[in-house]
C-alpha cells in the first residue's frame, strides 16, 4: 500500500512537468539549420513571451507579436540574415533624410521568418517610419549575389545589451533608431513595436535573447 501511495505521489508531480515549456524554444526544423542561424527571440518581460508571426502566416501584412515560448510553434521560428558593409539601401533618399551616417555594420540583420526552419522570404519589418509603428511582415529584400540592396524598414542593428540574467540584444532599426519592443510587457498578443522612448535596452521590453 505504501509503495502504490509512493507511485501516486510521483505520478501526481510528473503531471505539470509534462506541460512544462522547454528552455529551448525552437522547433527541432530550427535548431537544426547549422551554426545557429535559425531561433526563437524571447523576452524577459513576459517570462520567456517570444516573437511570433500571427497565425503562421506567411504573407505581407501578418502582424508580428509575443506569445507564450513554444518548442512546437512554427510560428516563433526566425533566421537573422545578416546585412554587409557593400550593401546600399533600396530608399537612399529616404534613408539619408532620416539616418544620414547609417551604414551597413557587421551587425545589420534583417529578420526571416523561418517556420521549421525553411525561410519564408518573408521577413520582419516596420511598416512606417513612426514612432510606435506596427511591425509585420513584408517580402524579403535580402542582400545576394544578383541584389545588393536592403530594404531599411526590415533591417535592424543588433545590439549587446548587459542585464543581471545573460545576454540580451536591442533591434534597433536602421531607419527610425527606435527598437523592437513589447509594448505591454509580455503576455498573450502584445504587440511588437518601433518604439521611440527608452531605446537604449534598459527596459525588459526591449531586451531579446535567443532561444534554442
Amino acid at each position: 500500500m505504501r509503495i502504490l501511495k509512493v507511485l501516486a505521489a510521483v505520478a501526481a508531480l510528473a503531471v505539470p512537468l509534462l506541460g512544462a515549456v522547454p528552455a529551448g524554444a525552437a522547433t527541432p526544423g530550427c535548431q537544426a539549420v547549422p551554426a545557429g542561424g535559425c531561433s526563437s527571440w524571447q523576452t524577459p518581460a513576459g517570462g520567456g513571451a517570444a516573437l511570433d508571426v500571427w497565425q503562421q502566416r506567411a504573407a505581407s501584412d501578418t502582424p508580428v507579436k509575443v506569445y507564450r515560448g513554444s518548442a512546437v510553434d512554427p510560428a516563433e521560428d526566425l533566421e537573422l540574415v545578416a546585412v554587409p558593409a557593400g550593401a546600399t539601401s533600396t530608399f537612399p533618399s529616404l534613408l539619408a533624410s532620416v539616418a544620414p551616417a547609417a551604414v551597413p555594420g557587421t551587425d545589420w540583420v534583417s529578420i526571416e521568418y523561418a517556420p521549421d526552419g525553411i525561410p519564408s522570404g518573408y521577413c520582419v519589418s516596420i511598416i512606417a517610419a513612426t514612432e510606435r509603428a506596427a511591425a509585420a511582415l513584408r517580402p524579403c529584400d535580402i542582400y545576394t549575389a544578383s541584389n545588393t540592396t536592403y530594404d531599411p524598414f526590415q533591417v535592424f542593428d543588433k545590439v549587446a545589451a548587459t542585464d543581471a540574467d545573460g545576454t540580451f540584444y536591442v533591434f534597433k532599426s536602421v531607419l527610425t533608431g527606435f527598437v523592437l519592443n513589447d509594448q505591454r510587457g509580455g503576455g498573450s498578443g502584445s504587440a511588437v513595436i518601433s518604439y521611440a522612448l527608452g531605446d537604449d535596452g534598459s527596459t525588459p521590453q526591449q531586451l531579446w535573447e535567443a532561444a534554442g
